[in-house]
């Protein structure tokens, strides 16, 4: 290709962010029209550095919904601002191409720097390059299957629409959407670089579209994802008619971030609550901080803020003041259960919280799950329950507060009295959905211990470590033997010596020192038979003779739990498990 061939890539801003502007990367502020309306605060800085998509023929003020899209509508329409370009492209100001290999579809940055061009291959020569074996790029993600997706991820009636309308604009274009959404592959994130002509062929196909979709939905609380989806079908169709795609792996930006998460407080899960706590501090990545928020019925709780790293804050809120303040009878709640209706009034500054009680442990980074929970579409995000068909689980979601609160859905529950249980509640906030299935693991009626393969294999092969799991009727603290117990414990030997064991009563000891026990007589005697099912195994925990060994872990274990529980409050969980074992090895430390 020759040097002289004029691409312009638009990088699109709707905050103030790392500037990347030169002969080819044209900064653009998409929504300016709002962001004017609005005063948001960096709009000076925006105006100063950026062309403004609110200028000659424009949909501006359509960004709510639109997102990027009203950057390419003013591109489209007013070409000859930005040089009558021969290729055209687009960007994130979080998300940028990588013009060189990548093994990943996305590579995470956690800070920019002067190297960040060497870093993502952009320069003279690879831009001269670019299309030397091609005709146009695009970013190419990966999920399970494009359909399944979304429907796992939004309103699947949107793209259901969408689709009929294109088969009524364009009948050409119907079996290439067919294929498209089985595939796996496909464009997510509206990045490409189009020559000219198809640049101008893509925005007339997909905002004949977008508009005519317009007309039949209401977009004030929607935002166009199926945009993405039109667009992985546009390039498809592109590939169809013999030209020749390149596909690049693109960049995230990680930024800072401040992330708002309430938890309920219970008296008698203190120490549980710590190691909840404790695996979001953790887990987080540099740059996120946490805002607490304690939910109780009390003036006062447990201090937890020994647990915080710099940055983070905790804060403890009486929901029933709360509620009595804004007019409620408390009588109608049924606490803690209520807790999770009733945060999104309660904390009225934040427009998105996460929640999750004392059985929740985090693995992964709490922002990357708060932006994964993007339900900007939905008021509540969860995990699903087996409970009841179309119900989530109460212990962990994300809630859209701030829809929550435009709908009133607090006080319509209150008035048909439905503030007592998750599922009198969904019944009336129906506009929810379950987490992405990649996102949790729920820890429920399986015990998998005698599976037929070994907990490390089973914890290393299926379970993958996602970005949460939800113990739920098998709570590590009282089952130590189930198959994901383990993750749980290791956080806990963490936490220090005087916040109150109290999730592990003496019956709780007796039970976990049976199920060791049996454990270690199978394993000595080579009688561990993984085939069984657990309601088979679990018959031979009758005792025999050769179970009341002069060993027997049990026989001694009531001797030990005074002694340990007070060596616990002293020195700590760690220390605590290290005495008790050398004890009944019949050492002494």
């Amino acid at each position: 290709m020759s040097k002289n061939v004029f691409i312009k890539l638009l990088v699109c801003y709707h905050k103030k962010d790392t500037l990347l502007k030169d002969e080819i990367l044209t900064p653009i502020h998409v929504g300016r029209d709002l962001a004017i309306e609005r005063n948001v605060p960096d709009l000076a800085w925006l105006q100063d550095n950026m062309i403004g998509d609110n200028t000659g023929d424009n949909i501006s003020y359509k960004n709510s919904s639109y997102n990027e899209l009203t950057a390419l509508y003013w591109a489209w329409k007013n070409y000859d601002k930005i040089g009558n370009p021969d290729f055209v492209g687009l960007m994130h100001y979080r998300r940028h191409f990588i013009f060189r290999k990548s093994n990943a579809v996305v590579e995470t940055v956690n800070d920019m720097d002067e190297n960040y061009f060497d870093y993502i291959n952009y320069n003279d020569y690879s831009m001269a390059h670019l299309f030397d074996d091609c005709d146009f790029v695009a970013h190419i993600g990966r999920v399970d299957q494009i359909y399944k997706h979304y429907d796992e991820n939004h309103h699947i009636e949107d793209l259901e629409l969408a689709l009929d309308i294109l088969k009524e604009k364009y009948p050409e274009y119907s079996d290439v959407a067919q294929k498209y959404l089985k595939k796996s592959n496909g464009n997510f994130c509206n990045m490409f670089i189009l020559p000219r002509a198809q640049f101008f062929n893509y925005c007339q196909w997909i905002f004949s579209i977008l508009f005519e979709f317009e007309k039949r939905v209401d977009l004030s609380e929607k935002r166009l994802f199926i945009s993405e989806r039109l667009t992985g079908i546009f390039l498809d169709r592109l590939v169809e008619l013999g030209l020749r795609q390149k596909s690049l792996s693109t960049t995230f930006i990680n930024s800072d971030m401040k992330v708002p998460v309430a938890i309920p407080y219970i008296k008698d899960n203190v120490f549980s609550t710590a190691v909840t706590i404790d695996s979001i501090i953790r887990n987080k990545r540099k740059g996120v901080s946490v805002s607490f928020y304690l939910l109780t019925n009390e003036d006062h709780a447990y201090d937890f803020s020994y647990l915080l790293s710099a940055g983070d804050s905790l804060k403890v809120i009486n929901c029933s003041k709360e509620l009595k303040a804004k007019g409620y009878d408390v009588n109608y709640f049924d606490f803690p259960e209520s807790y999770s209706m009733i945060v999104s009034d309660i904390i009225e500054d934040v427009n998105k919280i996460l929640y999750v009680d004392e059985k929740t442990l985090f693995f992964g980074d709490v922002g990357n799950v708060y932006q994964t929970c993007n339900n900007d579409e939905f008021f509540y995000i969860g995990a699903p329950s087996v409970e009841a068909d179309n119900c989530l689980r109460k212990g962990t979601c994300c809630l859209n507060a701030k829809l929550i609160r435009k709908h009133k859905i607090l006080s319509h529950a209150y008035e048909n009295k439905k503030v007592n249980s998750i599922e009198n509640w969904l019944s009336v906030c129906t506009n929810y959905k379950v987490f992405p299935w990649w996102l949790y693991n729920v820890c429920n009626s399986e015990n998998l211990l005698f599976n037929n393969q070994t907990r490390r294999s089973f914890s290393n092969n299926i379970w993958q470590r996602p970005m949460l799991i939800y113990y739920d009727g098998f709570e590590p603290w009282n089952d130590m033997q189930n198959s994901l117990a383990r993750f749980w414990w290791e956080v806990a030997f963490n936490i220090k010596g005087n916040t109150p064991f109290d999730c592990v009563t003496e019956e709780t000891f007796v039970r976990l020192s049976k199920q060791s026990e049996y454990v270690s007589y199978l394993n000595e005697q080579g009688k561990i038979d993984l085939s069984k099912n657990k309601s088979e195994s679990n018959e031979k925990i009758s005792r025999s003779d050769n179970y009341e060994s002069k060993n027997n872990i049990f026989k001694r274990l009531k001797v030990l739990i005074k002694k340990a529980l007070s060596f616990y409050r002293k020195n700590g969980l760690k220390m605590t498990v290290h005495k008790v074992v050398y004890y009944l090895k019949g050492k002494k430390k």
